[in-house]
């Protein structure tokens, strides 16, 4: 009751102008972020991927449904960032985004996001030396440009601006319809008319530029310039510059003495208000009174904000950011080689909770590696293994004696089966020294100039992912599920998630194989090989990490599931385009016969070129 009173009383004095100001100093955005260790999180939603660095951050714009969390801090400082449309989840863990520079005049939604559905959540993470400038009409905010989703425990600190004819800006978010709550900023808000139309409305707010339909601004404050170079429709507010529809402010707050400014000339105290435009909980409070536990009602100080002394001037700070070191005890992870001259192992040694961790084994010559092994159960088969600190593991790197293959065919001469292309011979030979050819290929009778199928192509794909990581493969257990083919590579294909049916009972062994088909399921033994843990059906949430070359003039005509694929296999030169910079990747109604397939001495040489580029 005491906090309530006291916040009446705070809406009487400003409405008289009675608000002790006099000699008020102005605030300074200083960073926030101490250099203490951070309160053991709440542990990231299962499934989210780890990210410590730009491309990583980057990445979601691959995966822009999936679960991610952060394991550092990161600086942008490199380059001009592009927003993000996300519909996922983000999860800063109480780490810092610092010095994000946004740039365009080509899209409509500004900040570390564009915009977010309503089923994006957003939560834990700082941005400091946020300088978002919005070159055209639309949506500018330091953490999303139009926000549908939820964005909690989170701030900014920076500079925010909107320019153009219709302008929306938020410390926040630049328009909001979903829910915000737990949030501050202290950055300088700008709605720039940069029309000659008097008639375009600018809004601009601390946390929101325009708080729409049902939306909600919860237990949020800021503390930073409000301005806009509009005189005619100006709605400039310290929290919102409006509050429309059904949409609620609650328990939200505005430094008084913060200016509010337009076209240049900073409007008196008396004109200043929280909401530009409709009303709601938007309390002004001064700089005393910021500093004071009792001026916030129904705030959690005891788990969500506390009081740093030396930070954000003294202001509520977010106790994810800046709670007191916490004793963790370290955890042990040990990593051996097997047998000790097949190999060498890095990454072993102590860890704090929660720490990202990544094992290396490296095979010495004559040696392959044969995977990652815990208590005599296989858990990885790349050469890297990762994971989360979470108790003392005893990992060991297994190597086998490789059999020497240049000898055999120094002793042996290769034959190649049946009729090929000469220009092939070479890889050919390649291809039989790696086994890449699967049984239905080594008939004498063969002709390799001839368009692959999908059952002769399952049984390269099984072979190279045999290949690459010295494991062999087992069909899939149980009756069958396809009614067309018993052939055992197909089994295993199907098995291992590296290639499906064409539905759910047929494989369709003697369709001809397309370019886009072979690009997929050879990214797939790639995934399988790399990513522990990775099948079919999760898939979206190990996306590639790769540099995408220019993109071919047959773009469009990449199927979608493919896409990622295609510029993935052409990235690492293991399936090229042609000289016209075109893919190919399927035939339509509209093309000649035998337009995008490959044949299987062509299949058998982009196999080899997998195994010899990637091993």
């Amino acid at each position: 009751m005491k906090n309530r009173i006291l916040s009446f009383a705070l809406i009487l004095c400003v409405f008289v102008g009675l608000l002790p100001l006099a000699g008020a100093s102005p605030l300074s955005a200083t960073a926030i972020s101490p250099s203490v260790q951070l309160l053991a999180f709440e542990p990231p939603v299962a499934g989210s991927i780890p990210i410590s660095n730009r491309s990583e951050l980057e990445a979601i714009s691959r995966n822009t449904r999936g679960r991610f969390h952060l394991t550092a801090d990161i600086d942008l400082s490199d380059g001009v960032w592009r927003p993000i449309a996300f519909t996922g989840i983000f999860d800063g863990q109480g780490h810092v985004i610092r010095n994000m520079t946004v740039r365009s005049t080509s899209i409509s939604n500004f900040g570390l996001f564009a915009s977010t559905n309503s089923s994006a959540i957003i939560r834990n993470v700082g941005l400091e030396g946020v300088n978002v400038l919005h070159e055209r009409s639309g949506y500018a905010g330091g953490i999303v440009g139009t926000n549908h989703g939820t964005i909690t425990n989170s701030y900014t600190i920076g500079s925010v601006e909107s320019q153009g004819g219709e302008t929306r800006a938020g410390g926040i978010a630049g328009v909001n319809y979903g829910t915000i709550s737990n949030c501050f900023s202290l950055a300088t808000v700008t709605a720039r008319n940069t029309t000659s139309s008097s008639r375009a409305a600018s809004y601009a707010g601390g946390v929101v530029g325009r708080n729409m339909s049902t939306a909600s601004i919860i237990n949020c404050y800021s503390a930073g310039i409000i301005a806009s170079t509009t005189e005619g429709n100006v709605f400039l507010g310290g929290v919102s510059g409006s509050n429309e529809g059904n949409s609620i402010i609650r328990s939200s707050y505005w430094l008084i003495e913060s200016e509010h400014i337009v076209n240049g000339s900073a409007r008196s105290d008396l004109d200043k208000t929280g909401i530009g435009i409709g009303m709601g909980q938007a309390f002004a409070l001064t700089s005393s009174q910021m500093q004071t536990r009792d001026s916030y009602v129904d705030w959690d100080f005891d788990s969500v904000w506390m009081f740093a002394p030396g930070y954000n001037n003294g202001f509520p700070v977010l106790r994810a950011f800046h709670e007191a070191p916490v004793l963790q005890v370290p955890i042990s992870v040990s990593a051996t080689a097997s047998p000790a001259n097949g190999g060498s192992v890095t990454g072993g040694g102590t860890y704090l909770p929660n720490a990202a961790v990544t094992l290396r084994a490296s095979p010495n010559a004559g040696f392959k590696f044969d995977g990652w092994f815990e208590g005599g159960t296989r858990v990885g088969t790349s050469l890297d293994f990762s994971f989360t600190a979470a108790e003392d593991r005893s990992l060991q790197a297994r190597f086998q004696q490789e059999e020497v293959k240049q000898e055999v065919k120094q002793e042996v001469e290769v034959v190649i089966p049946g009729t090929y292309s000469p220009n092939f011979r070479e890889e050919l030979e390649r291809a039989i020294i790696e086994d890449l050819v699967p049984p239905l290929l080594r008939e004498p009778s063969v002709d390799l100039r001839a368009p692959i199928t999908r059952v002769e192509f399952a049984g390269i794909v099984v072979l190279t992912y045999e290949n690459l990581t010295g494991n062999r493969l087992q069909p899939a257990t149980g009756t069958s599920p396809f009614t067309d083919t018993a052939d055992v590579y197909a089994r295993m294909a199907y098995s291992a998630g590296i290639m499906i049916g064409v539905s759910g009972t047929s494989f369709a062994p003697d369709t001809i194989l397309n370019r886009e088909t072979a690009a997929t399921a050879l990214t797939r033994v790639f995934k399988k090989w790399h990513f522990p843990g990775w099948i079919f059906e999760n898939d979206a949430n190990f996306p590639l990490n790769y540099s995408s070359p220019q993109r071919f003039v047959d773009d469009s005509s990449i199927s979608g599931w493919a896409r990622d694929s295609v510029y993935f296999m052409a990235a690492n030169r293991i399936i090229l385009g042609f000289p016209d910079n075109t893919f190919a990747p399927r035939r339509t109604a509209n093309d000649p016969v035998g337009y995008a397939n490959a044949t299987r001495e062509q299949a058998l040489v982009i196999a080899l070129r997998m195994v010899e580029n990637m091993r």
